[in-house]
């Protein structure tokens, strides 16, 4: 009888022990579920002191919640019809929380939910055309009852038995889309080019006809529109519906107003020239919409290469490359134009986002004596290639035609490769 009392009060106690582990966790859910609700709130009703109070400061950043709030509430940076507009999106605001996906733990002291906001459809009202101007957008706006809707994941840590936002950041940037939209309407792109032409290598055709390319660069010269900031452009061969390549502008900053669309067809072809056939260049605005094309035709000999190491009609007759980890990255490189008042060395590459090299050369005589030392030369990530150039009247010597040699070095002197003429 004892044993089965023993017995009796071990169940019990195991019963318990789970019953109470269980009520933890539902608590906790509880918990994160009734704190949703004033985040989501909060997030309609831009109130910054119940972010600084519940949130978890990054310190790495030196940054306070406020600071990083101001980009979506404080409107100071934008024009009174901006805001009006901006303030209206917000308040069409709705919510739903999943209460399903609610998991949290006072053990781990971690919690996360997810929750579906919806607002109206600004985007779709925009792209629609029916509005001029600001005026006429907010007008239509206001009566306009599409809505999309974004999840938002959010996610908890517990501090000092009180739950807080471990990433407030994220809310607002999956859910504040229009913060930073362009509302610059009925703006025709078209009207503000003055001239647009194609890049041509020396002896690689004229006009819009090309022969034995790997790259085609296309030149677009405006009247004050900055076509690098708002617009892009796509690649199309033959009648082929789909796009080779889409990429963005690029502000050429030796010739002002002028920005340059370029097809790298190297990385796409494999070291080939390009194929015979018609380019068409698309042009588009932030809004997707077309305003310029223009098309040139390449040829394509059919025992042409252009092998490893040269490009179009660049001539590299001996490369010899260096340590410099900018090796990783390069794709060709090649004597542009060499005269006796001018060189210009070509140095084509493929650089990850984000991620840019200063570059040298230095140019050495048939003696094998230094003539001269480069400045600083900037290979961009939004770029394909850069021109290293050098006139006789900036070196030691009356004539460039005794240059033999180029040795080309990364900023930290690191050797990314010579090449001879």
């Amino acid at each position: 009888m004892k044993v089965r009392y023993i017995a009796f009060l071990l169940l019990v106690s195991m019963i318990a022990s789970l019953t109470a582990c269980t009520s933890i966790t539902e608590t906790a859910d509880d918990e994160v579920r009734e704190f949703t609700a004033e985040v989501c709130d909060s997030v309609i009703a831009a109130d910054y002191d119940f972010f600084e109070e519940n949130s978890v400061l990054d310190e790495k950043k030196d940054r306070d919640v406020e600071d990083q709030l101001d980009v979506f509430y404080d409107n100071d940076m934008w024009d009174k019809s901006q805001k009006k507009i901006s303030d209206y999106i917000r308040s069409t605001l709705t919510y739903e929380i999943d209460y399903n996906s609610a998991f949290a733990s006072h053990a781990r002291k971690e919690g996360e939910i997810d929750v579906y906001f919806k607002h109206v459809d600004y985007l779709g009202l925009f792209k629609s055309g029916k509005a001029e101007n600001a005026k006429e957008y907010y007008k239509l706006l206001k009566d306009y009852d599409q809505t999309v809707e974004t999840k938002v994941h959010i996610t908890f840590v517990m501090e000092r038995r009180h739950w807080e936002l471990a990433d407030y950041e994220k809310i607002f940037v999956d859910l504040f889309t229009w913060k930073d939209f362009h509302y610059d309407f009925c703006v025709d792109y078209s009207n503000f080019i003055k001239k647009t032409s194609w890049a041509h290598d020396y002896d690689s055709g004229s006009g819009n006809q090309f022969e034995n390319v790997i790259y085609i660069e296309f030149d677009v010269k405006t009247d004050g529109k900055d076509l690098a900031k708002d617009c892009y452009y796509e690649v199309f061969f033959n009648d082929d519906q789909e796009p080779l390549y889409q990429g963005e502008f690029v502000d050429d900053t030796f010739y002002g107003d002028t920005y340059y669309a370029l097809y790298n067809g190297y990385l796409l072809n494999n070291g080939e020239y390009l194929d015979s056939g018609t380019y068409t260049f698309v042009c588009y605005d932030f809004n997707d919409n077309e305003f310029w094309r223009e098309s040139c035709d390449v040829t394509k000999s059919s025992s042409s290469s252009s092998g490893s190491g040269s490009g179009s009609s660049m001539s590299s007759n001996n490369i010899v490359f260096g340590d410099s980890e900018f090796y990783d990255y390069y794709i060709s490189s090649g004597w542009y134009i060499t005269n006796s008042d001018f060189i210009e060395y070509d140095l084509w590459f493929d650089l990850p986002s984000n991620k840019n090299y200063d570059v040298y050369f230095e140019l050495y005589n048939t003696d094998g004596e230094l003539v001269y030392t480069s400045d600083m030369f900037e290979a961009k990530s939004t770029s394909s290639y850069v021109e290293l150039t050098v006139e006789a009247a900036d070196t030691s010597v009356d004539s460039l035609s005794v240059v033999e040699c180029i040795i080309v070095y990364d900023s930290a002197g690191n050797m990314i490769l010579s090449d001879f003429k």
